[in-house]
């Protein structure tokens, strides 16, 4: 629902950006093979 929000709004890439910087830094952990992820993150 939040992802579906932040794509109204223009928001998802800026928030994928920040996921990605948080993983980077080591504040959260992400698995590769989320399907979950995966399946969000490419529409």
């Amino acid at each position: 629902m939040v992802l579906a929000l932040l794509r109204k709004a223009g928001q998802l890439k800026k928030h994928e950006e920040l996921v990605e910087l948080m993983a980077d830094r080591g504040f959260i952990s992400r698995p590769a093979n989320d399907a979950l992820w995966n399946t969000l993150s490419a529409c």
